[in-house]
Order: C-alpha cells, then sequence, then structure tokens
C-alpha cells in the first residue's frame, strides 16, 4: 500500500478547519503531520482533536520539514504568496485555497512561480470534483452540437444567491469595506464555466451592486454565452445555487447539488437525486422538498444565532466536491493524474473576477484574451 501524503496545513481557520481538516482525517491517502496558525487557542484545540506530530506558528518550520510532503494553504489570501515561494524553494507540493489572491500582479507572480516549478500546484476551485457536476459535463458533452449551423449557440446561466442578513458581522463588514463577493465566490463559476466549456472566456461585462449583488455576462468560444447572476439579497429559505444549461434543444437544470434534471432529444430525459447530510444523517429528496427543508430552517433561526452569526449546523451539507478535490490532489502528486484546477485555469479565474470588479467600477465590458501570457 502507497503511504499516504504527509500534509503540513497551513492557516487553519474557519473553512479549513470546517471543511479540509475533517475530508483528510477520513482519506486514508492523507495525513495530518502538522498544523500551523497564529491563534494558539484554535491551534491547540484543533491539535487535540487530530493529533498531528506537531503543531507550530511559523510556517517556515513546516516547509522545510522533510518529513512533510505537501502543503495545504488557508491563509488569507493577502499571505499566500510568500508561503508558496518557500514552498516551491523546498519542493513541497502546494493545494491553496481560493481565491489565489486579490491583486492582478500577486495573481500572475503566483503563476509565474509555479507553472514550471519542480511541484504540483493545486487550488480549491472544489465544483468541477462534485459528483453532481461531473455528471453535468457528461451530458454537456453528449448534448452540445458544434458545427458552425446558425443559430447554434449555447446558453449557461448560473444563480449563487444567499443572504447577507444572516452573515457575522465581520463578514458583513469586510464586505462593505470593499471586499467583493465577486473574487471571493465568483472565481469558482469563473473556473467551473471554463471547464465545462474547456475553454477560455473571451469578453465580460458585469452590472449590478459592486461588492455584491451582481449580474456577469460572458461570451466563450464555438457559440458560448454565460450568465452569472450572483448576490446575498435572498434568503437561505430558497436553495442558494442554480445552473441550468441549454443547448441544441437540450435542457440541463443542476438545482443545489441535490437534484439533476435533463430533457432533449440527444440526451433523453432523466433525474438524479445526490446525498447530503444533515444533523449527521444522509439523505436525499426531490429540489421540492428540499425548499421546503431550507424554509423551515430559516423560520428557526433565533435572533440569538442570527446575532453572533452562527447557524451552520442547521444546515444541510450538500456535496460540492471537497472530499474529491483532495482525493485529485493525491493523485495528482502520486501518479501526476490531470487536475480540473490547475494553476493556469486557477490564475485566469481569479484574473476575470478581478477584471469584473475593474468593469463595474468603469461600466466598460472587457476584452478577456490577454488576461494571462
Amino acid at each position: 500500500m502507497t503511504k499516504p501524503l504527509r500534509l503540513g496545513v497551513i492557516g487553519c481557520g474557519g473553512f479549513t478547519s470546517g471543511k479540509h481538516l475533517p475530508n483528510i482525517e477520513r482519506n486514508k491517502h492523507l495525513a495530518i503531520h502538522a498544523l500551523c496558525d497564529l491563534n494558539e487557542e484554535n491551534l491547540a484545540s484543533l491539535s487535540a482533536r487530530y493529533a498531528p506530530v506537531y503543531r507550530t506558528a511559523d510556517f517556515r518550520r513546516i516547509v522545510t520539514d522533510p518529513d512533510i510532503d505537501a502543503v495545504i494553504i488557508g491563509t488569507k489570501p493577502s499571505y499566500r504568496l510568500p508561503i508558496m515561494a518557500a514552498a516551491v524553494e523546498n519542493k513541497k507540493h502546494i493545494f491553496v485555497e481560493k481565491p489565489m489572491s486579490m491583486d492582478q500582479d500577486e495573481t500572475l507572480a503566483m503563476y509565474r512561480l509555479v507553472k514550471d516549478a519542480p511541484v504540483k500546484f493545486m487550488v480549491g476551485h472544489n465544483r468541477p470534483y462534485s459528483p453532481m457536476m461531473q455528471d453535468v459535463k457528461k451530458l454537456f458533452l453528449k448534448a452540445r452540437d458544434t458545427s458552425a449551423k446558425e443559430n447554434n449557440h449555447t446558453l449557461m446561466t448560473y444563480r449563487i444567491i444567499g443572504e447577507a442578513f444572516l452573515w457575522p458581522e465581520h463578514h458583513r463588514s469586510s464586505v462593505y469595506r470593499g471586499e467583493s463577493t465577486i473574487i471571493h465566490e465568483l472565481t469558482h463559476i469563473f473556473d467551473l464555466f471554463s471547464w465545462l466549456t474547456d475553454s477560455s472566456p473571451v469578453s465580460l461585462y458585469p452590472a449590478g451592486g459592486g461588492n455584491m449583488d451582481n449580474i456577469v455576462t460572458l461570451t466563450y468560444p464555438k457559440n458560448v454565452s454565460a450568465v452569472i447572476i450572483s448576490g446575498d439579497n435572498g434568503s437561505l429559505g430558497y436553495p442558494k445555487e442554480w445552473l441550468e444549461i441549454d443547448t441544441a434543444h437540450n435542457v440541463i437544470s443542476a438545482r443545489s447539488f441535490v437534484e439533476l434534471s435533463w430533457m432533449g432529444a440527444k440526451i433523453g430525459h432523466g433525474r438524479t437525486l445526490y446525498p447530503y447530510s444533515l444533523n449527521g444523517e444522509m439523505k436525499s429528496s426531490p429540489i421540492g422538498d428540499y425548499e421546503e427543508l431550507l424554509r423551515g430552517i430559516r423560520e428557526s433561526i433565533t435572533e440569538e444565532e442570527r446575532a453572533v452569526g452562527y447557524y451552520y449546523e442547521k444546515l444541510p451539507l450538500e456535496n460540492k466536491g471537497h472530499y474529491e478535490e483532495l482525493e485529485a490532489f493525491y493523485h495528482h502528486v502520486v501518479s501526476d493524474a490531470p487536475i480540473a484546477a490547475d494553476a493556469r485555469s486557477s490564475a485566469l479565474a481569479t484574473l476575470v473576477a478581478l477584471a469584473a470588479i475593474r468593469s463595474l467600477r468603469d461600466r466598460l465590458p472587457v476584452d478577456l484574451t490577454r488576461l494571462l501570457p
């Protein structure tokens, strides 16, 4: 049996501790060797649970440790480039959370750093690894007609809308200070669209509220147009994400990672339900029942929970591919298996998000063909 990949986890905040560490723990191919964070109280708590060989506040100890094979970087985006540079210097493979960066020049520097480096590199754009999106792509490849017939267009729409009213205050205030949800969340969808179409976007034009509540229109080669409707002015009581693809008289509808339905001459018709976890139990249900579930959860949230911004344990956990992306990272490292979220596609998703933010400010469309050398 191949030995597990020994990981040093740098940055153990909410997302890393809530998603990555539990997924690493249950994956026989991965092992938590060391934990690194500046919050000693959080680090002590996580160390008691996961029992790493050691914990530290100094990332340099991890990147220079000969017993560590790869690093998981979950720090704030503004402090990732120095860690990545040190990891490359010490030949550690790198998995970094999205977005790669919050700055165009820094994103380009990251891309140049890793594109020819003797290490494997991956970014946490997880959606292509979800079972539902894997099935969506198979259907799309079967349905799409790429011949040059007149009016043979593909239309893709992605709705991703939450409820900012329920956010923790620190999250809400960071957005109001200027951190756009386009860079924090839509990088996922830019990456997903490029993966689905096996292409890069050629132009972009957004409209809307600025830091959040926007519509982004993109064009891709071979008559593909896409629209992302994003925001946080919706309700937790309604499913957050919905992808629809219309192409060559076929329709593919993917709802909140719980239900996929399709209809068309090329793909026939059908429906698949995907399991989700609720209170530790696995469930599956049609989207209508799922909507009723969310409505009940929304109505149950107390003023005390809203005041502190913590209600997440009540929510169903859909499979958006977080476990599968780490499994893909393992195979990428040990056998050079191809991945979706590689250096180029991930850098491009970040640069497209930054271009969308500039376009909102300038109220001008953007040519995306020269974003990445």
